[in-house]
Parts: structure tokens; sequence; C-alpha cells
């Protein structure tokens, strides 16, 4: 077993007391926390987090880095088993918790589809999702970063999207956001409570003009409308396209 495998094992009611709550696994390092749930999820027959202080290789979407510094984000990795016509919503799912779990701290975030959180236009957070099919059902690996306060060091290729939920360390609850984070991956992913409304409410694309990336070609388009299953409705060159999960970015 790895060295930096597991430090603890506590009860979900350390982070949210609830009688559905998860299983806590509590890192202070790790190459990656979706891999470490990936690994556990052979062994672990109930769903569970894995958190950790940092990570050495924190991954994003499209086979991109996420900047995980020490101490200064939530570094989190969810598994779940989910009946499989759930899966092709669950990024969209975590999202909205993700949101809510800011706006409870008086925050106003917008989703960038599918999988960033933005607040005044800087990402703050980003979601990456893995899955394993089996007959009818799905395990979900859900990987969650936010960025809660800055850190110490920034790339420089970061400098102009990336931002934070607060602006000092003193400020941030990194406690109370895992709380908030838990209930709502709970409510959203877990018991697939329905969630296309509050996502359209935080969107931040709908009605904007956009461009979107599909076989190495950005094409320009409208975003039209979140669909009840999660895609993107665009309006691209005079025809109506569906996108499931494209990579986006504004039109200026």
């Amino acid at each position: 077993m790895r060295s930096d495998f597991l430090l603890s094992a506590t009860p979900a009611s350390l982070f949210y007391s609830q009688p559905d709550g998860l299983r806590a696994f509590l890192l202070r390092q790790t190459d990656s926390t979706n891999r470490v749930a990936k690994t556990l999820s052979r062994k672990v027959d109930s769903a569970f987090v894995v958190t950790a202080d940092y990570q050495t290789q924190g991954r994003g979407t499209k086979g991109r880095r996420f900047y995980s510094p020490d101490e200064s984000g939530l570094y989190c990795s969810y598994c779940f088993t989910i009946p499989i016509e759930r899966l092709l919503s669950i990024t969209p799912r975590a999202a909205v918790a993700a949101a809510r779990a800011v706006s409870d701290f008086g925050f106003t975030p917008r989703i960038k589809w599918v999988n960033d959180i933005l607040i005044e236009k800087r990402k703050i957070a980003g979601i990456l999702t893995e899955s394993v099919v089996q007959e009818n059902r799905a395990t979900v690996i859900i990987g969650i970063g936010i960025n809660l306060y800055p850190a110490r060091e920034l790339p420089k290729e970061l400098a102009d999207i990336y931002g934070t939920v607060w602006q000092t360390k003193e400020e941030a609850d990194r406690q109370g956001m895992l709380n908030r984070l838990t209930r709502y991956m709970l409510q959203y992913v877990e018991r697939g409570e329905p969630f296309i409304t509050p996502y359209r409410q935080y969107s931040a694309v709908i009605g904007k003009p956009i461009e979107y990336l599909r076989d190495g070609v950005w094409h320009a388009a409208i975003a039209q409308e979140i669909l009840p299953d999660g895609r993107l409705l665009v309006q691209s060159g005079g025809r109506t396209d569906y996108l499931l999960s494209e990579e986006i970015r504004f039109r200026q």
C-alpha cells in the first residue's frame, strides 16, 4: 500500500450529520484523489469521499493538469453507484452541487457549461468525472477541486483565468465548504433529485455567443438552451447542434 494511501477513515458525520452520509478518507497529500478513489472503489462497497490537502498530479478534463497547491483549495473525489440512466447527467449534477455549496457562503457563482464554476468570470472550481458501467448500474468517480483562497505561487498560464472563493486564508472555511458540498452531492448525484432548474439558473452561457471545439475545429455558435439531460443546444451557422461534452469558450 502506498504511504500516502490512507491516513484515516472517519464517519461522514464529521462532514455532514445524516443517516445516509458518506465514509470519508482523509489524505495529507496524494498524486490524485481520483486515482485513490478508483482504487478504493474496488475495496469499499458503499459511497465515500476522498479528500487531500494537496495533489501533486491533479487532473482536469481533456488531459489537462488541475493546479492543486497545498492547503489553499478543497480537493476531493466522490464515489457513488448509480442507475445507468443517470450517468449522462452526472457532471452537471455535480456542478449544481458545487455551485450551491459556494452560494451558501453568500457568493454568486455561475456554471460555464459543462463543468467549470466561475465567480466574476474567473474559474474557481472544476470537475472531472470518470465511470465504470456494469449492466444497469454505473460506478462514478467525481473529482472536484475548489480554489478557496489565493495560492502563494501561481503559474503564469493561469493568471488571467484563476479565481478563488475567498480572498484570504483567514476568511476561508474549508470544512464548511466540504460539509455543504457533500450535502448537495448526496442530494443531486446519489439520490438523483431534479437538477436542471438550478443548473439553468446558474448558467453563464445561455443566450451568449460561444465557440465549441469539435474534431479539432472551433465553431461559432449561440448557446440557446440546456436540455433536461444536461446537453447544450446551440445555433451554429443557421443549424441546431447538440453538445454533450465538447469544450466551449466565450466569444468576445
